[in-house]
């Protein structure tokens, strides 16, 4: 079974919002072939650009507060200032942790996932013929070309797709092309992909 990953898992991983991912990368189910497109490791890049741009900007508004309430020679403020330090520091500790969880994320999922090249075919398709029409979406359907070309290369092999980019994966239409791909399934985090993995397994044993 070839279980196809992109940007979404390894900032999910970093975020901590999926779990169980971490610890079934580390336990890869016997006969699940994990697969990345390349160009995902460098989205991931600028989604930590990012973040880190949004998580510093806030740092700075709470560090003006700061600086504000100081000044402020009429009211007693001290105790307000000193919770917004504590906050200060609190939040940059968070972003350090933030960014040593995605360097470990981005580490594990490459040594673990069998990457997809950049075929030509899906480069000219984003421009071309898109599946995500949408403005601004043209790296996620360049992901989606990856995929559903990787997918043509295999097609006697179970595939499903995980994502929890519901907004453009889960779409009736794209849902569809994926099907005609012959990617049976489209699971949203790791928990759900699982539970779905061991339905199949115990369906195998009664056969």
């Amino acid at each position: 079974m070839i279980l196809y990953i992109e940007t979404n898992l390894i900032m999910a991983i970093a975020k901590g919002q999926d779990e169980q991912a971490e610890q079934m990368l580390n336990n890869m189910p016997v006969n699940v072939d994990l697969r990345i497109p390349t160009v995902c490791y460098m989205e991931a890049i600028v989604a930590l650009e990012t973040e880190r741009q949004r998580r510093n900007k806030f740092l700075e508004n709470v560090e003006t507060e700061i600086k504000q309430l100081k000044r402020d020679l009429t009211s007693d403020v001290s105790s307000l200032v000193s919770q917004l330090e504590t906050l200060r520091l609190a939040y940059d500790k968070s972003l350090n942790d933030f960014e040593e969880k995605f360097v470990n994320s981005i580490i594990l999922i490459r040594t673990k996932a069998e990457s997809i090249e950049l075929p030509l075919n899906s480069l000219r398709a984003t421009f071309t013929d898109p599946i995500l029409k949408k403005e601004r979406q043209l790296r996620d359907d360049l992901l989606l070309q990856c995929i559903l070309d990787d997918a043509q290369l295999h097609r006697n092999e179970q595939k499903v797709l995980l994502t929890g980019n519901s907004s453009d994966f889960g779409g009736a239409e794209v849902q569809q092309v994926l099907k005609k791909s012959g990617i049976i399934e489209y699971f949203r985090n790791t928990t759900e992909f699982l539970r779905w993995l061991q339905k199949q397994n115990i369906s195998e044993e009664k056969t």
